[in-house]
């Protein structure tokens, strides 16, 4: 018999609690499968929770063209630390970033996409991490740091590494 645990239930950390928790403990594990319990760290929400939380430990730190951190960060160069800290590389430009990633619609979005904002003319110049409520962690100009910011504008894209 082949036992088929609930989507939530086999995204916990340890598939024995999840046993133990479920009454399927008495079960013989030969007859899991072994495929169907997945650590919470692989899952896309813990993943996009670690890359807003990643974006915020930078917090402060400085602007500076052309970084990517530790310590002082563009845009992109933001971007790209947070992900590489998830496993992802991603290029280190936002045009670049834009092109390397799954584009997903504006009100598909959700924390720990990058949102891209583009002039007049439809070029990239800016990305930030969606955070969720409105807000972007973004390294946002000379002079500045790295902080949380509203979403200014409705010319934006939405991408998901």
């Amino acid at each position: 018999m082949t036992t088929h645990l609930p989507h939530r239930l086999r995204t916990r950390r340890s598939g024995l609690a999840v046993l133990a928790a479920t009454g399927l403990a008495t079960m013989s594990l030969g007859s899991l499968p072994m495929t169907g319990v997945a650590h919470a760290a692989s899952s896309p929400d813990s993943r996009a929770q670690n890359v807003v939380q990643e974006a915020a430990q930078q917090k402060g730190d400085p602007y500076r063209y052309g970084a990517d951190g530790p310590g002082a960060f563009d845009c992109s160069g933001l971007t790209k630390f947070v992900y590489h800290h998830v496993g992802v590389k991603l290029p280190h430009s936002s045009s670049a970033q834009y092109d390397a990633v799954q584009h997903v619609a504006k009100s598909h979005k959700r924390p720990g996409d990058l949102v891209f904002f583009y002039d007049d003319d439809g070029d990239i110049y800016h990305v930030g991490v969606f955070a969720g409520h409105g807000k972007v962690w973004a390294a946002p100009q000379p002079n500045d740091h790295v902080r949380k910011q509203d979403i200014w504008t409705d010319s934006y894209k939405v991408g998901r590494p």
